[in-house]
């Protein structure tokens, strides 16, 4: 690096050496454990999915179903592989095979000012387990928008789950179980403007930073793999991994279809990790950019508009590539867009924002106002001041859009605070 030599570090080392040898380290026997520390119900699962195939020919007792399977050895020893996929609670031998999920409240870990994180979970029990639980502890710290379907509307995660599961669930099938890396957990990290999925080991089997979205499918773990693909996490059946290489193709797939960009992947000799983004700060600016329209518009609408606002036009193409939409299906969606008022065709398949969206004037409420701003003035009074805190509650918005609407407000004149900005005791009153 530069002028100077690095020393590998001991993981870098056996990782290199490692990277095209299928790994038998998730085959590697269990000291201690004993086939009562596997969940019966979950093996009962497996057992099931393959009571008609060929995998169990010749077996007859419940053990030989469960060798020929790999969750125990010959002698009944429990496998890696098999106390990950259905064991009762494999943290009990290796505490930090777990997932662990941190919000942080800044953009970078371990903010110089404020808490440490905002929410922390450590996902344990067998991997399907663990893994359906780190889904929905991300979810939960992700925004939760509201999408017009017919009729109705619908509410959807930030960052589809489907995507989150498939993330997820990568870092545990293709991460590193060696005996150098038990030590280390797959680590989920939730800034407000991306979510870091950072597993132990590199990429394996030939794979780059270049084809990892090729298709192909290519796992170092195959016993673990197998057995993953065989255990429903849920009452449907939907199992935790599909295998056959989809996955990365339908993150990707998923993550332009949202607007979110595509997913970035950082590779060391020892680490992969995968960044999705998030709308960030923007989220809440655009949800309130989006009231001022005073339409009710689909996701794939919604997604259009704001790509019009960012780029400020663009042609057919360019918007099959970023929303991953048929060319058709985004012309329908164009036809609605210019129907309502809200974008002008300006040449042969190419559109704009409509001038009095570019020029941010709502369609409703007060004149000037965003919808923030009209939904705090509606909660506020001119008798009984209220804080931050219980105007946010009252008007629906969250504490950081809340402060900054409440700043415009008072620079505009129309709320007035009874104490200095950075004083507890500032609360807010409707000026008569």
């Amino acid at each position: 690096m530069d002028d100077k030599d690095l020393r590998l570090s001991p993981t870098e080392v056996f990782e290199m050496t490692h990277a095209l040898t299928l790994s038998s380290a998730d085959r590697m026997v269990v000291p201690e454990a004993d086939v009562s520390d596997l969940n019966a119900e979950a093996v009962d699962r497996v057992l099931a999915e393959h009571r008609n195939s060929k995998t169990l020919r010749g077996t007859d007792t419940r053990l030989e179903r469960m060798t020929r399977l790999n969750m125990v050895n010959k002698v009944g020893e429990v496998r890696l592989a098999g106390l990950l996929a259905a064991g009762q609670y494999p943290q009990q031998y290796y505490p930090k095979l777990i997932i662990d999920v941190v919000a942080h409240p800044g953009v970078e870990k371990s903010a110089v000012e404020g808490p440490r994180f905002v929410d922390r979970v450590q996902c344990d029990g067998n991997m399907p387990e663990a893994i359906e639980q780190a889904v929905e502890a991300i979810a939960k710290n992700l925004r939760a928008p509201t999408f017009v379907v017919g009729v109705g509307a619908r509410t959807d995660s930030e960052i589809p789950k489907e995507v989150l599961r498939e993330v997820v669930a990568n870092a545990v099938v293709h991460r590193e179980y060696d005996a150098q890396f038990l030590g280390e957990s797959v680590t989920v990290d939730i800034y407000p403007d991306r979510v870091e999925v950072s597993n132990p080991g590199g990429l394996w089997g030939g794979v780059t930073l270049a084809t990892i979205g090729s298709g192909v499918s290519c796992c170092r773990n195959a016993t673990l793999m197998q057995l993953l693909h065989q255990i429903p996490y849920d009452d449907a059946n939907d199992v935790t991994v599909e295998g056959g290489g989809s996955g990365i193709p339908l993150v990707i797939r998923e993550m332009k279809s949202h607007a979110l960009g595509e997913p970035v992947f950082r590779a060391t000799p020892d680490r992969f990790t995968v960044v999705l983004g998030r709308y960030g700060v923007e989220q809440q600016e655009n949800r309130d950019w989006l009231d001022h329209v005073g339409v009710p518009l689909t996701r794939h609408e919604r997604m259009a508009l704001l790509l019009l606002k960012r780029h400020g036009d663009m042609t057919v193409p360019q918007l099959h590539v970023a929303l991953y939409l048929d060319s058709d299906d985004i012309r329908v969606i164009l036809h609605r867009l210019v129907q309502a008022r809200l974008a002008d065709e300006i040449g042969p398949d190419r559109y704009a924002l409509a001038e009095k969206v570019d020029g941010g004037e709502p369609s409703g409420g007060r004149k000037g106002l965003t919808a923030s701003e009209s939904a705090i003035l509606s909660v506020l009074s001119a008798d009984k001041p209220l804080d931050v805190h219980e105007i946010g509650r009252r008007s629906g918005r969250g504490l950081p859009t809340t402060r900054k609407a409440l700043s415009r407000l008072v620079k505009r004149g129309l709320v007035l605070a009874t104490a200095p900005p950075r004083s507890r005791n500032r609360k807010y009153l409707l000026k008569r």
